[in-house]
């Protein structure tokens, strides 16, 4: 991709302009949005991609998506909200446009240097959030953080909590990311490490000390202040190649009913502005209850100058 010229400024006019057209059945406000940004010659106006946003059969929507531009940078973010929905709210607003301007100032090949970046602003959002609900005398709200940046062919996913991505790669579905739960064996070690402990509950979900599902979170204060949960992210770095056709970034209301196969399946079909309400559509279809969020990548153009085929 080209180095973008758009600062944040201009950004923030595409996301409002995007914004108007993404309101599909109930009103955003009421949980529902989706939307699409077109592809621009060497990805100069940022790569093409949709967004959808589904209630499921929630009373209420703490799922968020946040896209941001800047720099020859773009960062697609889903933050799946528990205990309410202050955390992912506040993690849309105050996240990804500061890390977006740090990373433009980085070289995607190196891989240590971009991590300790996006690290460091994961850390740091963590500590601010926490201190503010410490202030408030709140003690639940927390929430998952996925995100891809990509600059050039260069693509990195970080993952806190059990929000997933995967990569089509020549149909299949690549995971860029793995689920931070309880019962995963090195996750359960930590959590016992710092004198936590993985319990089964009825539902035969496990859960941290009881209360929590997965193992690494933002927010989630009564935790974190017993030392049991961490924010530290995962990292997966990927070239982009010709072979790739998208990018899947999604929720678990999207992941507990498809495979990283059936979604790289139906992506690769609809891959362009209704994937994603696609994906989400599906979901819905196979009976998922949760808030559902997904992003759908368009990677076709990456390594190429041409505008996309209609299909791949």
């Amino acid at each position: 991709g080209h180095q973008g010229t758009q600062d944040c400024t201009s950004v923030r006019i595409d996301s409002r302009m995007m914004s108007d057209t993404m309101v599909s059945g109930r009103h955003a406000e009421e949980g529902e949005m989706q939307g699409y940004h077109d592809w621009s010659a060497r990805n100069s106006k940022g790569w093409a991609h949709s967004y959808s946003r589904s209630m499921g059969l929630r009373k209420t929507q703490e799922d968020e998506i946040e896209i941001v531009w800047s720099g020859g940078v773009h960062i697609f973010c889903v933050f799946d909200g528990h205990s309410g929905p202050e955390c992912s709210k506040a993690l849309k607003a105050g996240f990804a446009r500061g890390l977006c301007d740090k990373l433009a100032a980085v070289s995607f090949a190196n891989r240590p240097q971009v991590e300790q970046v996006i690290r460091g602003e994961v850390q740091a959002f963590d500590r601010a959030f926490l201190s503010d609900m410490r202030r408030r005398g709140e003690l639940a709200d927390g929430s998952t953080l996925i995100l891809v940046a990509i600059k050039g062919d260069k693509l990195v996913c970080a993952n806190v909590g059990d929000s997933r991505a995967v990569l089509v790669r020549a149909g299949h579905g690549v995971p860029l990311s793995e689920d931070h739960k309880p019962d995963n064996v090195p996750e359960r070690a930590r959590v016992e490490r710092a004198g936590g402990w993985v319990t089964k509950n009825t539902t035969k979900s496990y859960r941290v000390n009881g209360i929590l599902a997965i193992s690494r979170t933002i927010g989630d204060l009564q935790l974190k202040d017993l030392g049991v949960l961490t924010c530290e992210p995962d990292f997966v770095h990927r070239d982009v190649t010709p072979g790739d056709t998208c990018a899947v970034i999604a929720s678990d209301g999207l992941w507990d009913v498809m495979t990283p196969d059936l979604a790289a399946r139906l992506a690769t079909k609809v891959v362009g502005k209704d994937a994603a309400k696609t994906l989400v559509s599906e979901a819905l279809n196979r009976g998922t209850t949760d808030n559902t969020s997904c992003i759908v990548i368009d990677l076709r153009r990456t390594c190429s100058d041409d505008a996309p085929p209609p299909r791949p």
